[in-house]
């Protein structure tokens, strides 16, 4: 039993004569409570201890060597996963804080539910152990980077379906919402303005390029990338691209989705729709295969004079990889 109790007497009679009554009243209140609860006074602004937990969800008592760890910081991103269907996405979650050793770290739990307008996302501690750990460390132990994850799955539909206007992220420690803003193309989430400290604790996961992973595109069907890594970055091959695309009825998704902007800046990636599937068919999102080729030109430095030669190129296509 916890009593809050401020003491705010005026003089040292009343402070006096409080005290001795409580004195009087305490024995009687705990000797008439059967499970004889410590009685504690504090003031009533104060925060409550509160014990450390002992035992993890499954009853495994913790130790030095297995313990819980809470996020104190930590990155989101959106992301794609070729098994979903075509309005699903992943919103994952990092632990901020990486490590590499002999050692085991679980993933992050989490609880996801709709309040309102909001999807409240509960992420919980995760467990370290140490406990198998090898005699011979550096020949026997697995030293993969740990670097624990959330992954929920989410789509469109049921965050219309909800009124969902706000991501609410948080721990026992921390937390930050983020503003939703979509539409039948894309779904784009931005630190919310009410914040007292925006991505303080869960920040946007950086992609090559500069721009962050909040953007996801809901392509339409046979939306392909087709790109050139043989050419030089600095080439300019915009115009050799559009007129291969145009051969082989592929078409610009620019010309379906007039805002879309490219969601890593990658040179030489081009997003078409395969308007008849003739080669997304073929394709996957991990590994690009050769669907043919453009005639290009290069300047060739020689002794005698700078030359400009025709050389061939080949083209690559995959389907959009996991921050495409």
């Amino acid at each position: 039993m916890v009593t809050h109790m401020h003491l705010t007497s005026h003089n040292k009679f009343r402070t006096f004569f409080m005290f001795t009554a409580l004195s009087l009243v305490l024995p009687l209140l705990i000797s008439t409570n059967a499970s004889a609860e410590r009685f504690t006074i504090r003031p009533a602004n104060e925060t409550p201890y509160v014990e450390p937990r002992k035992f993890d969800d499954n009853g495994e008592k913790f130790t030095s060597q297995y313990y819980p760890k809470t996020l104190s910081q930590g990155t989101i991103a959106l992301l794609r996963d070729p098994i979903l269907e075509p309005e699903q996405f992943v919103i994952k979650l990092t632990f901020g804080e990486s490590a590499t050793g002999c050692f085991k770290v679980s993933d992050m739990g989490y609880d996801a539910e709709f309040i309102g307008n909001r999807l409240q996302i509960d992420t919980n501690e995760v467990y370290i152990d140490f406990r198998d750990q090898t005699n011979n460390p550096h020949f026997e132990c697995d030293k993969t980077t740990k670097e624990p994850t959330a992954s929920i799955i989410m789509s469109k539909a049921m965050l219309e379906e909800n009124g969902t206007e706000i991501i609410h992220i948080r721990s026992d420690t921390i937390e930050n919402r983020f503003d939703i803003f979509m539409d039948e193309q894309h779904i784009k989430l931005l630190p919310a303005t009410t914040d007292v400290y925006p991505t303080r604790y869960y920040k946007p996961q950086t992609l090559p390029g500069g721009k962050n992973a909040l953007i996801h595109w809901f392509y339409p069907e046979n939306t392909i990338v087709v790109y050139t890594p043989s050419v030089d970055m600095d080439a300019h091959i915009d115009d050799e691209i559009m007129a291969f695309g145009q051969a082989h009825n592929l078409k610009p998704l620019k010309t379906v989705y007039p805002t879309f902007t490219t969601p890593i800046q990658t040179p030489h990636y081009y997003y078409f729709v395969d308007e008849v599937g003739y080669f997304a068919k073929k394709l996957n999102s991990e590994k690009g295969i050769e669907i043919g080729s453009v005639e290009l030109t290069k300047k060739v430095y020689g002794l005698k004079g700078d030359e400009i030669k025709p050389y061939s190129s080949p083209v690559y296509a995959k389907l959009p990889g996991t921050y495409q």
